[in-house]
């Protein structure tokens, strides 16, 4: 954290073993701090989650004999590797790049992770939501009632997203003040990348797909249950998407993302769009 004078005042860290990431922390009511993460760690503050298969330190310990075994095999056996093709390498390094491989492999998939802290930046509660795919948690804001609302992306269809009936799907969830799951939603989107409090629940902004499988912008309304109300008028022209979604003084929107209108996947720009309310 960095104090208004820019001075830094405390460093933070959270997750396990594996690899993670913050992509964004916002300020709660209460003074602490609340945000969303990916990981690929099966210990520490995401404890438990489901689709990372074990690493190679995680499993049973060997005895010295089977250790010393298996090295010899291994050794062995890509020694005689390198001698069959003529070329000389060293079967230790040969072992341990396979091994990263294979554990590289492993963290291919990842879940995501809502965590809450204090004014200080200490951890007060964290929840994991994941299953055997890919997980990802974009955007989050603060409910009423002290909870948190974030907005992401699954191609899971087990764990905390047994509904998905898609390939991949966006998706939005509703934790309590503990950290509890109260719902999770799919508005029919590929992504949902930002969710923001509206006067009837929640904006969400994101990614969809039309029914020639386009990418179109997205841009919708949900009750404080995830309740979708409606989608909001867009451009009808062209492909798109939105990251994010603010409301105006004026009753409009303004959404910000990007947007083609010519062929090719690089043929793509930034826009900036004001949007009325659609009743």
């Amino acid at each position: 954290m960095v104090s208004t004078d820019g001075k830094l005042q405390s460093v933070n860290t959270y997750g396990g073993s594996g690899g993670e990431g913050v992509n964004m922390a916002i300020p709660t009511a209460d003074g602490g701090f609340a945000g969303v993460m990916w990981t690929s760690s099966t210990d520490g503050i995401v404890a438990g989650v489901q689709n990372a298969e074990p690493k190679q330190n995680d499993a049973p310990a060997k005895s010295e004999g089977e250790a010393k075994k298996e090295a010899g095999d291994a050794e062995g056996g890509e020694a005689k590797t390198a001698e069959s093709d003529g070329t000389e390498g060293d079967a230790g390094d040969a072992v341990e790049s396979e091994a990263g491989e294979e554990a590289e492999e492993a963290a291919a998939d990842y879940n995501c992770a809502v965590f809450k802290t204090d004014a200080t930046g200490a951890l007060q509660w964290s929840k994991k939501l994941g299953g055997t795919g890919s997980d990802y948690l974009y955007s989050l804001t603060e409910s009423e009632d002290g909870g948190i609302v974030a907005s992401g992306f699954t191609d899971s269809k087990d764990g905390d997203f047994e509904k998905n009936e898609e390939k991949s799907a966006g998706f939005v969830c509703k934790l309590d003040s503990a950290g509890a799951v109260d719902w999770v939603v799919y508005p029919g989107c590929s992504y949902v990348d930002n969710v923001i409090r509206s006067e009837k629940g929640y904006f969400i902004a994101g990614t969809a797909a039309d029914e020639k499988e386009k990418e179109v912008p997205l841009l919708a309304e949900i009750d404080a249950s995830g309740k979708i109300l409606g989608q909001l008028a867009a451009p009808k022209e062209g492909i798109g998407g939105y990251f994010r979604v603010t409301p105006t003084e004026d009753g409009a929107f303004v959404a910000a993302g990007w947007t083609s209108t010519g062929e090719g996947d690089w043929d793509k720009n930034a826009s900036l769009v004001k949007l009325a309310r659609k009743e």
